[in-house]
């Protein structure tokens, strides 16, 4: 809750915290590393201003949509490093190609 200030922090570690949504993370314009792994976050929100966003973590959450997927195209066009694991979107058939043909610098 106290992150709106941080506005030249890079890195911001999350993980095991018991989260169910992305919140009060848009002021951090920076951030290059994002790890949400081992929360209960079910979608991909809030994330319009992490354009300078690299690295995604959310392994282990509840991600089932593939239309959140399409978000991360459109919002975070620098992302190469994506860690889905261990999410119901994984279960998808062809998930991995989808992925792949979605966002295209991983």
């Amino acid at each position: 809750e106290n992150l709106p200030g941080l506005y030249n922090l890079e890195t911001l570690i999350l993980s095991f915290n018991e989260l169910v949504k992305i919140e009060n993370i848009d002021s951090l314009t920076a951030l290059s590393t994002l790890d949400l792994s081992f929360n209960m976050v079910r979608r991909f929100e809030n994330i319009k201003t992490l354009s300078t966003l690299t690295t995604l973590a959310m392994n282990s959450n509840l991600l089932h949509r593939t239309e959140d997927l399409s978000m991360l195209r459109k919002y975070v066009p620098h992302l190469h490093s994506l860690n889905l694991a261990n999410n119901p979107v994984c279960e998808m058939k062809s998930y991995r190609h989808y992925v792949l043909r979605r966002l295209l610098k991983l």
